[in-house]
C-alpha cells in the first residue's frame, strides 16, 4: 500500500456508563460518529500538515460500543499509583441510508493491557490490540483485514484541577 494521510473530520457525542463490582470496573462506552472522509493524499505532498484535502468529502455515520473491564491490582479502589489490568472490546457498525448490507459490520478491535494510574491528572497504558477491518465489498465477500498494534497511552484526566 502507499503511504497516505487520510483526511477525516468526526463529532462524536458519547455515553459512559460504569458499573463498580468491588476491584473489577466494567464500563459501557456507546458513541455515535458524524464522519467527514476527505481526501487521501501522499505522505510526500506535505500540505496534509495543514488539515488535510477536504475540497470534497463523503459523509457517513456509524455507531461504536466498546465493553471494557479494568481489574486493580494491590489495591481496593482507584487511587493514585495504582496498577490495573484492562480488556476491552469495541465493535464498530456503520448506520445510514446509503449503507448496503454487506457494508453494515466496519471494524472490531480487541485490546489487552496494563495501565498505571499515577495520580488523578495522570495515567499511562500499554497494550496489545488486534483491529479486524470488514471489507466485504469485494467479488468473494471475505476479506479481512487483521491488524496487531502496540499501544502506549498518555491519558490527562480532570484537565479543569490542573489550573488551580
Amino acid at each position: 500500500y502507499p503511504s497516505a494521510f487520510y483526511s477525516e473530520l468526526r463529532i462524536s457525542p458519547q455515553i459512559n456508563l460504569t458499573q463498580p463490582f468491588g476491584k473489577l470496573r466494567i464500563d459501557h462506552r456507546l458513541r455515535y460518529e458524524f464522519r467527514w472522509i476527505g481526501q487521501n493524499q501522499s505522505v510526500e505532498n506535505k500540505s496534509f500538515i495543514y488539515g488535510g484535502d477536504f475540497s470534497s468529502t463523503t459523509q457517513k455515520e456509524r455507531f461504536r460500543y466498546q465493553l471494557k473491564a479494568i481489574l486493580l491490582l494491590g489495591k481496593e479502589k482507584m487511587e493514585d499509583k495504582t496498577w490495573y489490568c484492562q480488556a476491552s472490546n469495541e465493535l464498530f457498525v456503520n448506520i445510514g441510508e446509503q449503507v448496503a448490507n454487506t457494508n453494515l459490520l466496519d471494524q472490531n478491535r480487541v485490546l489487552i493491557g496494563l495501565g498505571y494510574r499515577i495520580n488523578k491528572n495522570f495515567s499511562v497504558e500499554a497494550g496489545y490490540m488486534q483491529q479486524a477491518i470488514f471489507r466485504f465489498t469485494n467479488s468473494s465477500k471475505n476479506n479481512v483485514d487483521l491488524n496487531n498494534i502496540l499501544q502506549l497511552n498518555f491519558i490527562i484526566s480532570n484537565v479543569e484541577t490542573l489550573f488551580k
